[in-house]
């Protein structure tokens, strides 16, 4: 039985229900009890896609963010008893971030993989502690940046541009996309992604 759920912050969730327990997918949804009217652009959106086990968050999640606020368009990444753990991307306006997590939190290296090809390597514990150095607020490039193998790239490019290529696909198919979201996939993604491959027909 498919029953809503509406939380204090004014977001509510669909679920399933079985004997009294969560069960299957579940979709979080910016509220519409909350402050937001008709007319807001995030009125009834998704926030995040998720599967319960014996009312658990397990599995394979998908949340979407404020393309605006954030440049981000969607992360992918996995439950382990209400907890985020292991091996997770974001698909930003201009490029793919791959992380891991462990117990809920960033852990390790993060590595960035931009539309133009270019690659970043970044200390997971930095971000996590809102740590910036003096040249990272003036906009000054660091004199020592983190080395990454010909192999570690091979790897993170075939990761990145699979999903590059899978968004366009699904922007070229809008009957594929879910509706319900509105989480429209930006043009200016698509522009950067047809400025690289020329080839690309739309």
């Amino acid at each position: 039985m498919e029953k809503i759920e509406f939380y204090d912050d004014g977001k509510y969730e669909k679920y399933n229900e079985i004997n009294g327990i969560k069960e299957g997918k579940a979709v979080y949804y910016w509220g519409k009890n909350s402050d937001l009217t008709e007319k807001h652009e995030d009125y009834g959106k998704i926030k995040e896609e998720f599967f319960y086990e014996n009312g658990v968050k397990q599995g394979k999640a998908i949340s979407y963010f404020d393309q605006v606020k954030t440049k981000k368009i969607k992360e992918e990444f996995f439950y382990v008893d209400n907890v985020r753990q292991g091996k997770a991307y974001i698909l930003y306006l201009d490029s793919f971030e791959k992380r891991n997590y462990l117990n809920g939190k960033l852990t390790g290296k993060i590595w960035i993989y931009r539309i133009n090809g270019k690659v970043e390597v970044r200390n997971s514990s930095n971000i996590e502690n809102g740590f910036r150095t003096l040249k990272e607020i003036l906009g000054i490039d660091e004199d020592k940046k983190e080395e990454i193998s010909e192999q570690e790239y091979k790897i993170l490019k075939i990761e990145a541009e699979k999903i590059f290529k899978e968004t366009v696909e699904l922007y070229k198919q809008p009957n594929k996309l879910n509706s319900e979201n509105n989480n429209i996939i930006p043009e200016l993604f698509i522009k950067k992604y047809y400025l690289k491959n020329q080839k690309v027909k739309f």
